[in-house]
């Protein structure tokens, strides 16, 4: 099995099975590539916290925590991008409420079956049922309700399940937004098993409680600078000296109105 799950964060309705995805004017793509400007460090940190936990031959989880716009969705975002072929699946799960997320979860088990179906010439719904762990709550054209809790809280249960079996050991989730502590506990979607990976962003330094933590701090003035005068689509070596410092006092001033961050 190999597909990845990458929609929109916290702004694409449905999770599809498709490429990457790009958004945020942090990203810029020049011929297919992604720059993330200023992170690199912190993407080398994220990589090494996960290899740290791979060995350690446990579920890794690894929290990028920091103020709202220092841009650690991108980061989780870019991570994905570079890393997805160690993954067998990918899935990108909106956290910012327990609904947000439940609501993630039933969309995975939709995309499961979807790809299931893919196995047989025919779709075999009710083999598809038994694979998922869905107890016959599978119709025989593939949907499912979850109109009362219970039937939510099953499919829930059936995704946790998924993940936890043995020969699915190589997933990734990615819960984006999990600033919400109060009204919910994650670790009730968290799969009780000792692989796989997850990525948590978040703005409470309290989600790192239990987990490995990386602070995402503000961008360094130069970086901010650089960012925006790319992000304009200026090509300042084709400036004149006068026009060119022009244009980098302007950037500067705006990083500085600004005060760095990124995503403003």
């Amino acid at each position: 099995m190999y597909y990845h799950l990458i929609p929109l964060p916290s702004v694409c309705p449905r999770h599809r099975l498709v490429y990457l995805s790009i958004f945020h004017s942090t990203f810029l793509m020049f011929g297919g590539i992604l720059i993330l400007f200023g992170r690199e460090c912190l993407l080398e940190q994220l990589a090494d916290e996960i290899d740290e936990g791979k060995a350690a031959m446990d579920i890794t989880q690894v929290v990028l925590y920091g103020m709202g716009g220092m841009g650690k969705t991108q980061i989780a975002l870019e991570y994905v991008y570079r890393h997805h072929k160690d993954y067998s699946s990918v899935f990108w799960i909106n956290a910012s409420s327990e609904q947000t997320t439940k609501t993630s979860f039933i969309q995975i088990m939709e995309q499961l079956i979807e790809y299931h179906a893919t196995l047989f010439d025919e779709p075999d719904y009710k083999r598809i049922d038994s694979l998922l762990g869905m107890a016959g709550k599978l119709g025989s054209v593939g949907l499912f309700s979850t109109e009362k809790p219970e039937e939510e809280q099953h499919v829930i249960k059936a995704v946790k399940k998924w993940l936890t079996a043995k020969q699915n050991n190589k997933w990734l989730l990615v819960f984006d937004n999990l600033d919400d502590l109060e009204s919910f506990d994650i670790n009730d979607y968290i799969p009780s098993c000792d692989f796989g990976t997850i990525i948590i962003t978040s703005r409470r330094r309290g989600s790192t409680q239990g987990r490995r933590g990386l602070e995402v701090h503000q961008m360094q003035n130069n970086e901010a600078e650089k960012l925006l005068l790319t992000s304009a689509r200026l090509d300042l070596g084709r400036l004149i000296p006068e026009e060119c410092k022009f244009e980098e006092a302007a950037a500067a001033a705006i990083v500085k109105i600004l005060d760095t961050f990124p995503l403003l």
